[in-house]
């Protein structure tokens, strides 16, 4: 018997909206019609919002930081943020998001419940091998994955089956982790990772599938490159603008509409490893090369502005270097 497949989308920072994973799931589903000729059950797909969890908290009060201040030891960080002052409510969304995660303990500990508990229920299914369970999880969604995972693991609420895989997009883990679990060795008691040997019975799942794109600055701060098995843990870089002419490196639908991922992203939903082959990837992946031709004007400028972004803020492993370059990324309107 087929197994009934369910793909749980986490969203990234800022974007908790009801439809978050629409465009995403549209590349998906149009290119399994084009490969098999059938379109992907909408029933598949989970969208698993927890944005709702920072509305009160992300609501700018008149000085700006009242309600965060509170809960944030790093005085760079508070530096880094005077700029924010009246500079809207878009920057607040982000950057506060990042900030509630990482020092409001209340607020980080009811997302990390609000995504294991949507996991759970599924969980029966994986264990008597009727559902195939596939989580993919998008940039501050990786960090909260990773913990929610890790919660279900040693709640032991996963009941001693493995996850199949997951698939994280613009990885942040590392940066984002939390303060008494380290994402990934030395040391790692984190569960949310696959085996680090063949007997390590504390893994919670069994591949896991990192992408970072190579023109997104954001996965760049303190990035998540664990050494971990290469049989188990499948760490892919790609090169995408956006689709369809929308130029940003950062978003949801820039990282599915790459060959690199939707071919993975569909292999482990389907399990169809005829269709959705590894050679059958490297083809898709040389025909959008082709396609992608010379960068556009706005594509050269924005290519400029990462380059420098990467270089002032990239590989440092600071929650204040991340708010900068969050800071920097509104400012140049690319998130």
């Amino acid at each position: 018997m087929a197994k009934e497949c369910k793909v749980l989308f986490i969203h990234g920072i800022g974007d908790g909206k009801a439809d978050f994973a629409e465009a995403a799931w549209k590349i998906l589903s149009d290119k399994h019609k084009a490969m098999t000729g059938k379109a992907l059950a909408p029933s598949a797909k989970v969208p698993v919002r927890y944005n709702d969890l920072f509305e009160d908290f992300r609501k700018a009060p008149k000085d700006g930081l009242q309600e965060v201040r509170p809960f944030i030891q790093d005085a760079a960080v508070l530096e880094a943020l005077q700029d924010l002052q009246g500079s809207g409510s878009f920057a607040y969304t982000h950057i506060l998001d990042v900030l509630l995660w990482r020092f409001h303990t209340y607020a980080r500990n009811a997302v990390i419940e609000r995504v294991a508990s949507t996991i759970e229920p599924f969980l029966p299914g994986v264990i008597q091998g009727t559902t195939n369970l596939v989580l993919v999880a998008h940039s501050l969604g990786t960090a909260v994955l990773t913990e929610s995972i890790h919660l279900l693991a040693a709640d032991g609420r996963l009941a001693g089956c493995w996850l199949p895989a997951v698939h994280m997009l613009a990885n942040v883990a590392k940066v984002l982790e939390g303060p008494l679990i380290p994402a990934y060795r030395p040391p790692s008691p984190s569960r949310c990772r696959p085996p680090l040997a063949t007997a390590d019975s504390d893994a919670a799942l069994l591949h896991y599938f990192t992408y970072r794109n190579l023109y997104d600055p954001v996965p760049m701060v303190d990035r998540f490159r664990p050494d971990w098995r290469e049989a188990v843990y499948h760490e892919t870089t790609l090169r995408s603008w956006g689709p369809k002419g929308v130029v940003n490196p950062h978003d949801l639908a820039t990282y599915v509409q790459a060959p690199e991922v939707y071919m993975k992203l569909l292999r482990s939903m389907t399990l169809d490893f005829t269709a959705f082959s590894k050679e059958r990837e490297i083809q898709e992946i040389q025909n959008a090369t082709q396609a992608q031709g010379a960068p556009t004007p706005t594509e050269a400028k924005l290519r400029e502005i990462l380059t420098a972004l990467i270089a002032q803020y990239g590989e440092k492993a600071s929650p204040a270097a991340f708010v900068k370059l969050l800071q920097a990324l509104v400012i140049a309107k690319i998130l």
